[in-house]
C-alpha cells in the first residue's frame, strides 16, 4: 500500500510517496481503507517539527490527520475497549444493546432504530392510551436494562418522508448551503502540492486529496 510520508522534519513541505506494509491495527485502533484525505494546517506544522515539543512522532511519519474510507480491520474486539460512552446509536439491535449500555456513562443516552419502541416513544408522540400500554409491554424488558445500567433508552422510526425531504432541500437551496471544499484537485502524486496551498496559499475551503483511485 502506498503512504505520504516523511522521513525527517524539513521546511520545504518535503514529502515522500511509500510503499509500506499493510499496518496491523493495535488493540485499540482500527484500520481505514482511506478513501480520501483533507489537509489539516497541523500537518505543514507537522513536518516542519512544530509541534516536537508537545508530540514528537517516530520518523518515518504517515501523514493523514483528516481521512474517509472503509474500516477494514480491528485490532481487537471493540467491546473490551470502548468505555464511558456518552451517546450511542444502535443499528443491530439484540444482544448487542446490553453491551452497548454496559459500556456507556451513567446518564449516557442510547438511540435505538431497530429493536423497538418503548413507553417514551409512545407518550412523546402522543400515541392514544392503549398504543402506550402496548409500547409500554414491547418496550419493558430494555427500559429495565437501561435503568439497570443508569442510562436513557431512546427508539425513534425512521420514515422516508418525501414532504420532509422537499423542506430540506428547500432549506439548502435558499441558505446556498454548500460544502466549502477548494477547487483544487489533488491526487498521492501532488501531495507536496496540496500541503504548500494549505501553508502559503489561500484556500476557498478544505483541501481534498484523492487516495484511492476510480
Amino acid at each position: 500500500m502506498k503512504a505520504a510520508q516523511i522521513k525527517k522534519y524539513n521546511q520545504t513541505l518535503a514529502v515522500t510517496i511509500q510503499e509500506i506494509d499493510r499496518p496491523q491495527p493495535l488493540a485499540n485502533e482500527v484500520l481505514v481503507k482511506v478513501a480520501y484525505a483533507a489537509v489539516n494546517p497541523l500537518d505543514p506544522m507537522n513536518i516542519r517539527g512544530d509541534t516536537k515539543l508537545m508530540q514528537n512522532y517516530a520518523l518515518p511519519l504517515t501523514l493523514g490527520n483528516e481521512i474517509a474510507g472503509e474500516i477494514t480491520a480491528i485490532g481487537t474486539d471493540y467491546w473490551e475497549v470502548l468505555d464511558q460512552i456518552d451517546y450511542v446509536i444502535d443499528t443491530r439491535g439484540g444482544a448487542d444493546i446490553e453491551r452497548e449500555m454496559a459500556i456507556m456513562k451513567p446518564g449516557g443516552r442510547i438511540l435505538i432504530l431497530i429493536a423497538g419502541p418503548n413507553k417514551q416513544f409512545a407518550k412523546q408522540l402522543q400515541l392514544p392510551f392503549w398504543k402506550q400500554l402496548l409500547f409500554s409491554l414491547a418496550g419493558r424488558k430494555w427500559d429495565r436494562l437501561a435503568k439497570k445500567a443508569g442510562v436513557e433508552y431512546r427508539f425513534i422510526f425512521v420514515r422516508s418522508d418525501g414532504a420532509q425531504l422537499k423542506k430540506i432541500t428547500e432549506i439548502v437551496e435558499q441558505q446556498a448551503i454548500v460544502p466549502a471544499i477548494d477547487p483544487h484537485q489533488f491526487d498521492l502524486a501532488h501531495v507536496k502540492e496540496a500541503l504548500e496551498l494549505v501553508a502559503h496559499g489561500h484556500p476557498t475551503g478544505k483541501v481534498v486529496i484523492k487516495v484511492q483511485a476510480g
